[in-house]
């Protein structure tokens, strides 16, 4: 072994190398994203707890940000220093699998026989649709119906995700 990373809380659950740069992104179970230094293995930065554990992260084709997929939602994250550009909510449960392509964010999930699978516009996005102030705090959706669990996405997220298609295997 090169070198362990060990700060993070709980279990680390998926891991990403910087397309352009030495360095290191990992999600944790403890709901965190921590980028990692790969020359000197330091701890570059580190963001804030997402409401539930990172499953999945991926970064952009040039490394301008990186998407973490948590259940039923995505961040986006610049990580000098750590900050949240985006966030959305997207109904998608524990996702699986994400990837980058056409300038679009597919994520995937599986529950029985059922795979699921979303795309997002990544140019609706900030930083990428040239807003470039990251978010304070990311809000939740506001419910209007405080009866319905499942709120309708609000306006941020209507234009970006696409709707869910459903493959049966």
């Amino acid at each position: 072994s090169l070198h362990e990373f060990k700060l993070h809380n709980d279990s680390v659950t998926c891991l990403e190398f910087h397309p352009c740069e030495f360095l290191l992104a990992t999600g944790s179970a403890d709901k965190t994203v921590k980028f990692w230094d790969l020359e000197t293995f330091d701890l570059v930065s580190t963001t804030t707890n997402q409401a539930k554990p990172v499953r999945k992260i991926v970064f952009n084709p040039k490394g301008e940000a990186i998407f973490a997929g948590g259940e039923d939602s995505l961040r986006v994250y610049g990580w000098e220093p750590a900050r949240v550009h985006d966030s959305l909510s997207m109904f998608w449960g524990k996702v699986a699998d994400m990837t980058v392509a056409s300038n679009q964010l597919i994520g995937a999930s599986f529950q029985h026989t059922n795979v699921s699978v979303w795309v997002v516009d990544i140019g609706k996005l900030k930083p990428f649709n040239g807003d470039l102030t990251p978010l304070v705090e990311p809000t939740e959706p506001e419910i209007s119906n405080p009866s319905n669990p499942n709120p309708l996405p609000g306006p941020l997220q209507e234009p970006a995700a696409a709707p869910k298609q459903e493959a049966r295997f």
